[in-house]
């Protein structure tokens, strides 16, 4: 029979290529199949290709000998799904949801019935998004003018108002480059989720913050390499600690208060 990991490969292919899903979305899809099916993978999953032999294609697939295998992987999804009591609401509906949707691609184009029906879910209770007061963010806007100037402190103000003021997720922010900064125009191009392209307008105190930068100019804004996620968090993080905030400073916080006072 083919086997399932095989399956789960192509479909990871689709994710990434067909639907240009980002890598971050892709290795979740593989993680959430893999504990489904319990396939072992051994390494670092750091990418959406698993180990598997290239020699199947859809062409060689004997439907006949499929069922047999399917029903055993049925099986495997309904032993983990019996498992699942003690996980979140959340993460139950996302590994079902990840589940369900490769089992619509493997009945697609009438390539593979896979006999498992699944349970329904309730649709998740809508959060309301953690967002920063303008008090708050004058607040963080007042530290930064007074702080002294040291590169940590540069770091946290060309990455607040990035955030805050352009409205970019934390990984966009950290991999700005120079050669997408057109300050003449104060425009910023960013590759975002999906591989999605879009063009931001910099705020007045962004372009003054990226021309006092531009002498030491270097592929990214932040020096030579991009600036690692984690150490963007935690620069976020200390920002808010060192602003007396009430609560603690996440950077997706700041592209929620940035939408939030935009629509106000």
């Amino acid at each position: 029979p083919i086997p399932l990991p095989f399956l789960i490969c192509k479909y990871l292919e689709c994710l990434d290529f067909v639907k240009n899903l980002s890598q971050h979305s892709v290795r979740a899809y593989a993680s959430d199949l893999m504990q489904v099916f319990q396939i072992k993978n051994k390494g670092k999953l750091s990418g959406p290709k698993l180990d598997m032999s290239p020699k199947y294609s859809w062409k060689t697939l004997d439907n006949q000998i499929v069922k047999e295998d399917m029903e055993f992987w049925s099986q495997k999804a309904l032993e983990s799904m019996r498992s699942w009591s003690n996980l979140s609401p959340r993460s139950r509906r996302r590994k079902l949801s990840s589940l369900n949707q490769f089992i619509q691609w493997l009945k697609s184009d009438e390539k593979i019935d896979f006999p498992l029906i699944l349970p329904q879910t309730k649709p998740p209770a809508q959060n309301i998004p953690n967002f920063l007061s303008v008090d708050e963010c004058l607040s963080i806007i007042s530290y930064l003018d007074k702080a002294t100037r040291t590169p940590e402190v540069e770091q946290q103000e060309l990455l607040f108002y990035l955030l805050y003021g352009c409205g970019l997720r934390i990984s966009e922010a950290c991999g700005a480059r120079w050669d997408k900064v057109h300050l003449e125009q104060r425009t910023l191009r960013i590759v975002g989720k999906g591989n999605k392209e879009r063009i931001v307008v910099l705020p007045t105190k962004v372009v003054s913050l990226l021309k006092g930068r531009s002498k030491e100019k270097s592929e990214f804004l932040f020096g030579e390499k991009p600036l690692p996620t984690r150490t963007g968090y935690e620069r976020v993080r200390q920002l808010g600690k060192a602003s007396a905030l009430m609560k603690p400073l996440h950077p997706h916080a700041l592209r929620h208060s940035y939408a939030t006072q935009l629509l106000n």
